[in-house]
């Protein structure tokens, strides 16, 4: 059985093992998987055993992580005990969930009747667009499943005060909630490309899904008619119908280029490259590839649901919804004066360097993690610690 950290325990001088737990950490995906093995792999003071991978290893995981997964056979079975099996083989002092609409969040209370901690990180899965798709389906699991296991949980991580409005709304505020953003790593290119002295290239580079709205994205390119000087670069890829009308588009579309998945070196490279970051999407809990943009000082084109109010408080870039305000914002963009723009470079990097440094956020979930554990020690003969007292990590 788990043994309960010993009452000796000190943050200061103690290392918590931590299990993370994802769908997958393949370095190909975007968005959740990414993010989810980027905080794993920036946390030097806390000991990770085990990073138990949902679904079946791909081959593609990043290196320097010890990765386990179910087999194609226990992820049938629906009261599969495999996250406990799992953190207690690995002596685990917590469970780190990211992401959720799994049968595996059910396995919290098990969890935590054997003395295991649990940090629940949504990654925007509870925005509006995300409950309302198949709304009867996550209606039924919310009520017999999620809610109930949410509860259950020590600690939930929001990405941004937004996130954590969603998550109050979805299961109320008896469970503290920690704001902590994603971290990127600081670009270092010095390169500050201009409008006007280099032919403007915007970067999209995300997934071919609807949810990020790319045929209107190229509509409204082609209103803003500024393909001879100008090109728009579409990077990622995707499965089905929509993914190859979106290929097929692009080729077709004046100034368009389909770039395929750049990862690694390439998508790097791709993004010092390009003058604007831009992404349309309908619902993003805190989008990688924009604040990947940012830091390499490349002003961004977001919409609403990218949930980064910022890039226009901020003076970072432009916000467009519809197809014309954000032709508009193309067209605004393309014609920035280069003092403009390399002013802009410089707000781009500070905001990042302020609010998205990886050591600074990892060490702030290492803290989260030495109070789910003191929380842990304390319980039997003390009230949990108050939501406020989490909160001042946020």
């Amino acid at each position: 059985m788990h043994e309960t950290p010993s009452s000796s325990y000190s943050p200061s001088s103690s290392r918590p093992r931590v299990m993370p737990v994802c769908e997958c950490f393949d370095d190909r995906s975007f968005g959740l998987s990414r993010a989810a093995a980027s905080f794993t792999m920036n946390l030097p003071e806390v000991n990770v055993p085990a990073a138990l991978s949902l679904k079946r290893l791909s081959g593609h995981e990043p290196a320097g992580m010890n990765m386990v997964s179910f087999d194609s056979e226990s992820m049938m079975r629906m009261p599969s005990r495999g996250v406990v099996e799992q953190a207690l083989a690995c002596t685990a002092d917590i469970v780190h969930f990211h992401g959720i609409w799994t049968m595996a969040i059910k396995q919290i209370a098990q969890l935590k009747a054997y003395g295991i901690g649990v940090v629940v990180s949504p990654h925007g899965m509870l925005e509006d667009y995300i409950i309302n798709r198949h709304r009867l389906r996550k209606w039924l699991f919310s009520t017999l499943v999620q809610k109930q296991s949410l509860l259950n949980a020590d600690a939930i991580h929001a990405l941004s005060d937004h996130e954590r409005t969603c998550i109050e709304r979805y299961v109320g505020t008896s469970v503290p909630i920690v704001v902590i953003p994603n971290g990127v790593e600081q670009g270092d290119s010095a390169d500050e490309t201009t409008c006007s002295d280099a032919k403007c290239q915007f970067l999209f580079m995300g997934r071919l899904h609807e949810k990020k709205r790319l045929d209107l994205l190229l509509d409204a390119w082609s209103l803003a008619s500024i393909a001879g000087t100008a090109e728009l670069v579409i990077a990622g890829t995707g499965e089905g119908a929509y993914a190859e009308r979106i290929i097929a588009r692009c080729q077709d579309t004046r100034g368009v280029r389909y770039a395929g998945y750049l990862s690694g070196s390439a998508r790097i490279h791709a993004q010092e490259q390009s003058t604007y970051g831009i992404l349309t999407s309908l619902s993003e809990g805190q989008p990688l590839g924009i604040l990947e943009s940012l830091a390499c000082g490349r002003p961004c084109i977001v919409s609403t649901g990218c949930r980064m109010p910022m890039i226009v408080d901020e003076q970072l870039g432009w916000l467009g919804d519809e197809v014309q305000s954000i032709a508009n914002a193309i067209r605004s963009a393309s014609l920035l004066p280069i003092a403009d723009y390399r002013a802009m470079v410089q707000r781009c990097r500070v905001y990042v360097r302020d609010n998205h440094d990886w050591h600074e956020n990892s060490r702030r979930l290492g803290d989260l993690y030495h109070q789910v554990i003191l929380q842990g020690q304390g319980r039997s003969s003390s009230p949990m610690i108050p939501s406020t007292t989490f909160r001042k990590f946020m």
